[in-house]
């Protein structure tokens, strides 16, 4: 494993035609962990898994649960039946998933589309259902805004994470993306970025139309913005060793996926103020 103690250093596993590249990269000793794309593995039996993976710690992370939209009980507890079995023969370091909207009028979006943060009480009930069904505290990831809808997003975090229960998997390109777009600080998830230990981080792009957007596309690697972030996060961390996931979904590519892994676990900031987490 990486030699830093301050934080751990994963990667995103999502497929098993992946399974060469990450093995690699753990025998590199260049990964603490690794994060599973849980969905895309309900019928490999959880000792399979942990032979795959020897001693290397495992996270879950759900991204096709739709638990926010679903309105048949019996067909989430059908998804959560294996997971959670999964959860307990496995013990992975944290369960994911996302806040977001998969249809839009009964019409399937062709991308994760942005969660109506006006709906909170709807959210509060259907974290505290998905939470019970898993029979764990569930992780929710902040979504890279892509219009003004975003500009709640933090506040509806704060009230739906201190109701439920429910922890943030933080995911510091996604808060830079949003930033861009929506002109909202990612300084605005501060104060829940400090209770924070676990966090997401990957490339992103510029559309190719004005005005400007960010996509998040985790082709390439990391921003000098991001890179900076993290270096200020994970220097506030004393007691609890956070994780971060260094995500590739697109452009997927051993030697650059391991020189991310290498500079982040690399990355320290000298002079953070105590109030400084993102600007």
């Amino acid at each position: 494993m990486t030699d830093h103690k301050k934080y751990r250093v994963g990667v995103n596993y999502t497929s098993s035609r992946h399974f060469t590249l990450i093995k690699e990269l753990i025998d590199a000793r260049v990964v603490d962990f690794v994060e599973i794309l849980i969905d895309n593995f309900l019928t490999v039996p959880a000792q399979s898994i942990l032979e795959k993976f020897e001693s290397i710690p495992l996270a879950f992370h759900i991204m096709n649960s739709r638990f926010l939209e679903e309105k048949e009980e019996t067909k989430l507890q059908a998804l959560a039946a294996p997971i959670r079995s999964l959860i307990r023969e496995t013990r992975p370091l944290y369960v994911s998933d996302h806040v977001g909207r998969f249809t839009h009028n009964g019409c399937v979006l062709p991308i994760l589309g942005e969660y109506d943060y006006r709906n909170t009480e709807h959210a509060v009930a259907a974290v505290d259902r998905w939470q019970s069904l898993l029979g764990t505290q569930l992780l929710l990831e902040n979504f890279p805004s892509y219009t003004m809808d975003g500009v709640e997003q933090p506040a509806f975090f704060e009230t739906v994470l201190q109701r439920t229960g429910a922890g943030l998997l933080f995911d510091v390109s996604n808060a830079i993306v949003a930033g861009h777009n929506t002109h909202v600080a990612p300084s605005a998830w501060n104060a829940l970025v400090n209770g924070c230990n676990h966090y997401h981080a990957g490339g992103y792009s510029e559309s190719e139309f004005e005005p400007i957007m960010l996509l998040d596309t985790h082709d390439r690697p990391l921003s000098n913005e991001t890179s900076a972030a993290i270096a200020d996060i994970m220097s506030r961390h004393e007691s609890v060793v956070p994780t971060i996931t260094i995500e590739f979904d697109r452009n997927i590519e051993r030697e650059t996926w391991r020189r991310e892994l290498e500079r982040v676990a690399g990355l320290t900031s000298a002079s953070t103020s105590p109030d400084k987490v993102l600007s």
